[in-house]
């Protein structure tokens, strides 16, 4: 399932685009700054809620048409906190990752200048009882990379794990096997462009003294 590229083409962590240096986009880590010729811009900011996420990833745009425009991921959403899924289990993937920018950009008497930056990771929410990634599956919010010539690359997106009727005792009882990988990472920047930073993994917190959700706090 994905909902990458399904996202922003601007939103609140917009990525920035100034005398050919284009940033990357922010969500749950801060987008990468682009460089070209000595000019920096500067990444999209961090929004959201590491604890609760609700948002989009965000996107970035150029000054105008011709230079096109970069989406972010989209969100995910299963379960809710009224009814949470009694159990997950993943074969495949779920993603909702930032697009990344691959074309080369020129000016008007035709020399190549900066691209756009990266878009971000978007948002992979779950409420849920108990989680089953198996071998080679991934959950994925990672953010995209940043266009040709001191692009930035996209921060990365927020996971996050709303476990629900966590049993209460003094036997160990795990929540989730994760077999597979999960990833926030931030997108690459290209030729001197910086990578975008890490989104965020998180678990609600279980009760003081339960050992149930260990393994994803």
């Amino acid at each position: 399932m994905t909902a990458s590229e399904l996202g922003c083409s601007g939103g609140i962590g917009k990525g920035n685009y100034s005398d050919g240096a284009g940033s990357g986009a922010g969500h749950g880590g801060r987008g990468g700054s682009g460089v070209f010729n000595g000019w920096v811009s500067i990444g999209g900011n961090k929004y959201g809620d590491a604890d609760l996420p609700c948002e989009l990833g965000s996107g970035t745009e150029g000054p105008n048409q011709l230079y096109g425009l970069v989406v972010g991921g989209g969100m995910i959403v299963m379960g809710s906190i009224q009814w949470p899924l009694v159990r997950l289990d993943i074969y495949g993937s779920l993603r909702a990752d930032g697009e990344s920018f691959s074309r080369t950009t020129g000016n008007g008497n035709g020399s190549l200048i900066g691209g756009l930056g990266g878009g971000s990771g978007g948002t992979v929410l779950l409420f849920l009882q108990e989680l089953r990634l198996s071998e080679n599956s991934s959950l994925s919010v990672v953010g995209g990379k940043g266009g040709l010539l001191g692009g930035g690359g996209g921060g990365g997106g927020r996971v996050h794990f709303h476990w629900s009727k966590i049993d209460v005792g003094d036997e160990y009882t795990p929540v989730a096997s994760i077999n597979g990988s999960i990833n926030s990472c931030g997108g690459a920047g290209d030729t001197g462009g910086l990578y975008g930073e890490e989104g965020t993994i998180t678990g609600k917190k279980c009760p003081k003294g339960l050992y149930a959700c260990r393994d994803m706090q």
